[in-house]
C-alpha cells in the first residue's frame, strides 16, 4: 500500500453505519460505506477517497487491521515504537472501522496501541491504495 496523510475530522455526523470491517481488504468497501450514508457531510473517509495523489483515483480509508499491518511493516523497529520508519508522525490515525455511533476504530502511531476515537474528533489520516 501507498499513503498519503492530512489531519480531519472522522465524520460530521453521529450515524452508526454497521457496514464497517476490521479485516484487511475491507478498507476501500467501508470508505464507500462511510460516504453512502444518508445525509454524508464530510469524513476522513471522503478526504482519501478525494484524494488523487499520482493521478490515482482508487484511494481510501484503511480499515483497522489495514493500519495495524502498515505499523507492524513499517514503523516497528523491535523497540515497540515509532522509529519513524515511513515518515509516521508519532501521532493517531482514523482508520475506516466503526467501533458504535460515537467512536471508530484508530491506530496511534507513537507505539501501536489501537482503540476507539469519538469520530467528531479531528485526527490524521492516511490514504492508501492496494496495488
Amino acid at each position: 500500500m501507498v499513503w498519503k496523510w492530512h489531519r480531519v475530522i472522522g465524520v460530521t455526523q453521529m450515524i452508526e453505519n454497521g457496514n464497517t470491517g476490521t479485516a484487511i481488504g475491507t478498507g476501500m468497501a467501508n470508505s464507500k460505506a462511510i460516504i453512502a450514508q444518508d445525509e454524508h457531510t464530510g469524513s476522513a473517509a471522503q478526504v482519501c477517497r478525494d484524494y488523487n495523489g499520482g493521478g490515482l483515483t482508487d484511494w481510501f480509508l484503511p480499515s483497522q487491521d489495514e493500519l495495524d499491518a502498515i505499523w507492524d511493516n513499517l514503523v516497528v523497529d523491535g523497540a515497540g515504537l515509532n522509529s519513524g520508519v515511513g515518515g509516521f508522525p508519532g501521532n493517531v490515525y482514523w482508520s475506516s472501522s466503526e467501533s458504535s455511533s460515537d467512536f471508530a476504530r484508530v491506530q496511534h502511531f507513537r507505539d501501536g496501541v489501537q482503540n476507539g476515537g469519538i469520530k467528531q474528533q479531528y485526527l490524521r489520516v492516511r490514504a492508501v491504495r492496494a496495488f
